[in-house]
């Protein structure tokens, strides 16, 4: 047998090459950048990180991100359900409905801007919340249309390592943090992510 101790097995994502915080449009540390995120896989899961407060952190975006058009029954997708743009406004604010699979409503959630605004569904918790707005031509006319952020459970969360570093698919075992980052918002060549096995308490047994 195996004895395994609490962060006895981490996944790391180490950055072979330094990456400037202009590439990607941050400005500063804690300077989140929703327009050019740095998109990084971690076991499967895609992290677009849009901030990078420490060197030993970084804020992203865990939900499902996409432009949706004002008045379009092509939503943003995220399980059984479908965040919807009734209305653009200025601001960085737009009008949302939640309809299901089958296009019956959930919940009309009125105007949602840059805060996260939640609701309930299946027992559930969903957030979504608009990290940009425009108008764009389309076949020659105006097109509004709203970038939205859309999940169950967290959608955007600082991740340090710490006992809260964690993602609802992936249980609180496993604890997402990072080490060597730039203090101003660049990541220096050997700087990585990591995703580590730390439960809260480990008992003998649950070492083998």
């Amino acid at each position: 047998k195996m004895r395994l101790e609490q962060s006895g097995v981490e996944y790391r994502y180490v950055f072979d090459s330094a990456l400037a915080a202009s590439k990607f449009g941050f400005t500063a540390a804690n300077a989140s950048s929703y327009s050019n995120p740095l998109i990084v896989s971690l076991m499967g899961k895609d992290f677009q990180i849009v901030a990078i407060p420490s060197a030993t952190s970084f804020i992203a975006l865990v939900g499902s991100v996409g432009w949706v058009e004002q008045g379009s029954t092509k939503g943003l997708v995220a399980g059984d359900l479908t965040a919807l743009v009734t209305t653009v406004y200025s601001g960085t604010q737009a009008a949302v409905k939640i309809v299901d699979k089958d296009g019956n409503t959930v919940t009309d959630l009125g105007v949602v801007g840059t805060t996260t605004k939640p609701f309930t569904y299946g027992g559930s918790t969903y957030n979504v919340k608009v990290l940009q707005t425009a108008t764009v031509t389309v076949a020659g006319a105006g097109s509004n249309q709203a970038q939205l952020l859309f999940g169950k459970g967290d959608v955007e969360k600082t991740f340090d390592g710490g006992t809260t570093s964690t993602l609802t698919d992936w249980g609180a075992d496993w604890k997402i943090g990072a080490s060597g980052l730039g203090t101003d918002g660049s990541i220096p060549s050997g700087g990585y992510l990591a995703v580590t096995y730390k439960p809260d308490s480990l008992t003998d047994a649950q070492r083998y």
